[in-house]
């Protein structure tokens, strides 16, 4: 099960999750990693790449594989065959 969430949700719940606990006035004194995810999250284009890149790893893999779209309202059960 893959949830699928748009970057505005993915970059808040990482600012307040992981970046907001580990500033101290003003100055950021987490990991470098922590704030890269955090720009990647900004960007809708390169959340797209890393669900794209997720669907290649998973596609080969054996079961059934399915994505939850929390986007729209009711969530959405989508098997990832009905992807690509």
């Amino acid at each position: 099960m893959t949830l699928i969430t748009d970057p505005a949700s993915l970059k808040r719940r990482w600012q307040e999750r992981e970046v907001d606990p580990k500033t101290h006035f003003g100055f950021y004194l987490g990991s470098k990693r922590s704030k890269r995810l955090l720009k990647t999250y900004r960007d809708a284009a390169k959340v797209a790449g890393l669900y794209d890149r997720w669907f290649d790893f998973i596609a080969p893999k054996p079961g059934e594989h399915y994505l939850l779209d929390t986007r729209v309202q009711p969530p959405r059960l989508i098997p990832t065959t009905l992807i690509g």
